[in-house]
């Protein structure tokens, strides 16, 4: 059997059985440790890590988590569950879990490149299924001495990356030697799910990524399969991430060491106490964490996370007659609170929409008009490069992009009846003040989009979903990056206005103050009060001082006080 040739450096390999008497046990391990006490931590509860809850609902999947062990030492896993058919004696099925660990060194990103051992476990897991133990060990035994051996030659490869002469260098492929969103060659790259996230949480993925921002504790609940769960764990600490040049405004301040939002990947009930000493450990460094699980009891622990994300279930419900299939997820604070988009929210959502449609149908032109595209003479070409669904999609493009009513009630906040009130009041009074600020918010969103993306080059004569995915991954990732710099460079000069302004010796760290008119510097809403919690919190959790919106208590539009 072959293997890939590319991987990187593998610490262990294991496979997980079920056994009818003792349940999950671990079959088979192999690891770079050398005594037996370091071994055993290292694989310390990785049977139930693998496998989470409610995973016989489907036939494969894949599972990524953390594991640590006493030394402080972190790794990054790879589970691929397969499940088969069997005998009456074992309950008409069996299953398999093969995976792999790797090393976090904190040089090789969130999960240390473990995704381009996927493909090798399914295959691993493939043969492995219905063979005896012996025969099973023996299989493993090679992929392990292949893998080991591999690495050798992968470090002397990344060492002639460095030495490659001039003319060499346009053919030799980009280190990987971080998973950041710019290295994406894998198809199994966890940031290719970020057009699915998109989607699939609309406007909502605004208040998501303002919890992500100031590193809140987030918990992603969902059902099996749970890889795109893993995969959205991965995607939303990308977002959430501080540009590197953007990392200078926060030196010397608590969040110095806060650039990257923890991921703790799948967790389960047996993850409780790792959880409840993140929890006082956080309370002082505050670095917050992102993570996903199928055990619903999780929800019931509030006093773990900060927000939970009720995923829409995969599966249609039992019951035909009960309730609808939710299609969206549900987003919730700890204390229950629904948090839904704003309006603002809404805006802005709409615009990049449009610029992901316009960056898919610049591709589609791009392959149209390269005189290299296709095989064929120009009709033939026309003909395999637009069809009929295509044309739908173009049509699409020059719609008004909106959400469906259903969507939108789940999604978006309704207008405050006090902000209907005002606007409409202050609309009678100046109108064109009214359209002024709207039209320099719309300018300031549009601001935010990215403008330098090219079509990458390739050697394909179609355009790959993989394209696609690629191409909409680096936008999203580009926009909420624009909008982090966005945001910080205000916070951070409203932060060193409140230093200059303060004239106290004593407490040079005094309090922030945000007028209305730095809020909307911001891009936010001095009347939602969603809006005025968020500031405060970027004011403390990156620059460690407590702030304070002013703003006043009531509204007076022609002699009429609106509260």
């Amino acid at each position: 059997m072959s293997f890939s040739t590319s991987t990187p450096t593998i610490a262990a390999l294991f496979r997980v059985v079920f056994d009818q008497k003792v349940g999950y046990t671990l079959a088979y391990r192999q690891s770079q440790q050398t005594d037996e006490t370091s071994v055993e931590q290292l694989f310390d509860g990785i049977e139930f890590k693998c496998l989470p809850s409610g995973l016989h609902q489907v036939e494969e999947d894949t599972v990524y988590f953390t594991q640590s062990t006493p030394g402080s030492a972190r790794f990054a896993g790879i589970s691929v569950f397969l499940q088969g058919h069997a005998d009456e004696a074992h309950r008409n099925a069996t299953f398999v879990a093969v995976g792999a660990l790797a090393r976090l060194d904190g040089s090789n990103g969130r999960l240390g490149r473990i995704w381009e051992f996927r493909k090798d476990m399914q295959r691993l897991a493939a043969d492995v299924i219905n063979l005896d133990k012996s025969s099973a060990d023996e299989l493993l035994d090679e992929y392990w001495t292949s893998a080991t051996r591999r690495q050798d030659a992968s470090l002397q490869d990344d060492r002639q990356v460095v030495t490659v002469t001039p003319g060499d260098k346009a053919k030799r492929k980009p280190s990987r030697s971080q998973d950041s969103e710019h290295h994406l060659e894998s198809d199994d790259h966890p940031s290719l799910s970020l057009p699915g996230l998109w989607y699939l949480f609309g406007p909502l993925i605004f208040p998501l990524y303002r919890a992500a921002l100031t590193r809140k504790r987030i918990l992603l609940l969902g059902s099996p399969p749970v890889l795109n769960s893993c995969n959205f764990v991965y995607a939303l600490s990308v977002l959430a991430t501080l540009p590197p040049d953007v990392r200078p405004l926060v030196e010397g301040y608590p969040s110095d060491q806060c650039h990257v939002l923890p991921t703790l990947f799948s967790v389960g009930v047996h993850n409780i106490p790792d959880l409840e000493h993140l929890n006082r450990h956080i309370q002082t460094l505050e670095k917050g964490w992102i993570a996903t699980s199928t055990d619903g009891i999780l929800a019931t622990k509030t006093s773990l996370f900060d927000c939970c994300v009720e995923l829409p279930s995969h599966h249609p419900p039992l019951d035909p007659d009960g309730p609808a299939h939710r299609t969206r997820p549900i987003f919730r604070a700890s204390d229950g609170r629904q948090i839904k988009a704003s309006a603002r929210d809404y805006h802005r959502w709409r615009l990049v929409e449009r610029g992901l449609r316009h960056c898919v149908k610049t591709l589609e032109e791009h392959y149209q008009d390269d005189p290299q595209a296709g095989t064929g003479d120009g009709d033939t070409e026309t003909e395999t490069l637009v069809t009929p669904v295509d044309q739908q999609k173009h049509d699409a493009m020059e719609e008004g992009i909106e959400l469906s009513p259903e969507d939108e009630r789940e999604l978006v906040e309704p207008q405050s009846w006090t902000r209907a009130a005002f606007d409409s009041l202050r609309w009678f009074t100046s109108a064109a003040e009214i359209e002024r600020c709207q039209q320099v918010e719309h300018e300031l969103d549009i601001s935010l989009l990215p403008k330098d993306l090219a079509p990458e080059p390739s050697d394909n004569n179609e355009i790959s979903n993989y394209e696609k995915s690629l191409r909409q991954a680096k936008f999203i990732t580009k926009y909420f990056h624009n909008l982090t710099r966005f945001l910080q460079h205000h916070v951070h000069e409203i932060v060193e206005k409140a230093d200059e302004g303060s004239h106290d010796e004593s407490d040079p760290e005094c309090d922030v103050i945000f007028a209305e008119e730095d809020l909307a510097q911001c891009g936010l809403d001095v009347s939602r009060d969603a809006d005025c919690l968020f500031a405060v919190e970027m004011a403390r959790k990156w620059y460690g001082r407590t702030a304070e919106i002013e703003a006043p208590d009531t509204w007076e539009v022609c002699g009429i006080r609106i509260c």
